[in-house]
């Protein structure tokens, strides 16, 4: 249920693709009244790798039956709240394509439909105007490309024999953030479309890995193991500056700012494995949870930022949880059903 990557090779990446889970970085809609909030999963319940939508509640699951070629299956995929459509990876064998979609499934286009390429890891653009993503066709090396969302204008970032990944939208069109190998390990920088160059905004040493934008573009977060171990860490746009979020919890990762901006949910292996909170005005750390027995894994945040969405493996079954605050445990699924990949969305009644 890790990030999909393309790297380093197309058999891992499909390997993966179908587990994927993660969560639209595109910026809050404000509390817009003509939008209902859905919990979004994929579930193993009648077929492997099925999508399925139900109420926060985890009341009234219903299955998406997308629209689909035969043979293709759905990876990576990531609602944008500001087009309303899903954007996902489509993959067949031994080969994968960028596609996007109506929340119910229909509507389905192949944005990319490029049998020699291997696309993935693509973000709509937070107005829908634009699709980013990380493609290759050796399976070692990776390129950033950007296209209009109607398939045409499509552009290379750089053609570097390096690896490019995790890209994500600083605007609508022209600034972009992705994880890159350029300066020999990798570096979060920004990225200007038109110009085609790069600026290194974690420099540093150490893996950088996982940057996540806050829902209003001011910072992002990411892992990196630049002090000794894996912790999370802010660069803040503003100051240009880069702070510590986390010390001493024992391979801190996963880390997700909630949408008012106020606190950072991640993981921690400190005492087992579970989901903790720093809140960013004084980097005061919360246990969220305590469960020795399952695993805790992609955490999401509520619309509202007072709950955390997220799977937990207990000996290979997954199920879906969300805690409060308050630290509130509620479980969202049968303890029979595979539920995973969760994400918390808006969409238009």
């Amino acid at each position: 249920m890790t990030k999909i990557r393309l790297l380093p090779s197309l058999c891992a990446a499909i390997l993966l693709v179908l587990l994927a889970a993660c969560s639209s970085s595109n910026p809050s809609l404000g509390q817009d009244k003509s939008l209902s909030e859905r919990i979004v999963f994929f579930s193993d319940r009648a077929n492997r790798g099925e999508v399925y939508t139900m109420n926060p509640d985890g009341t009234g699951a219903q299955k998406i039956s997308f629209d689909l070629p035969a043979g293709l299956g759905i990876g990576n995929l990531k609602w944008s709240e500001g087009a309303q459509k899903w954007v996902f990876t489509g993959i067949a064998a031994n080969q994968s394509d960028i596609y996007t979609a109506s929340y119910d499934g229909k509507n389905v286009v192949n944005l990319t439909n490029t049998p020699d390429q291997y696309e993935d890891e693509a973000a709509l653009s937070p107005d829908g105007s634009h699709v980013v993503y990380a493609s290759t066709s050796t399976g070692i090396n990776t390129s950033i490309f950007t296209r209009k969302a109607d398939g045409s204008e499509v552009k290379q970032l750089s053609k570097l024999p390096v690896k490019e990944s995790q890209p994500d939208w600083l605007d609508n069109s022209a600034r972009l953030i992705i994880n890159s190998s350029k300066g020999g390990s990798p570096n979060i920088y920004e990225a200007d479309i038109a110009k085609g160059t790069l600026m290194n905004l974690s420099a540093g040493p150490g893996l950088d890995d996982d940057p996540i934008l806050a829902a209003d573009r001011s910072f992002f977060v990411f892992t990196s193991d630049r002090a000794g171990m894996s912790n999370v860490f802010l660069f803040d746009f503003k100051s240009k500056q880069i702070k510590q979020l986390t010390r001493d919890m024992d391979y801190a990762s996963a880390g997700r700012p909630s949408p008012d901006g106020k606190w950072v949910v991640f993981r921690s292996k400190k005492g087992g494995v579970d989901l903790y909170l720093v809140k960013l005005s004084d980097l005061s750390i919360k246990r969220l949870t305590q469960t020795p027995e399952i695993t805790e894994v992609s955490p999401v945040w509520s619309p509202d930022s007072q709950q955390v969405l997220f799977a937990a493996d207990n000996q290979g079954v997954s199920n879906l949880y969300t805690v409060g605050l308050d630290g509130k445990l509620t479980s969202l699924s049968a303890p029979s059903n595979n539920d995973y990949g969760p994400r918390w969305i808006r969409v238009k009644r």
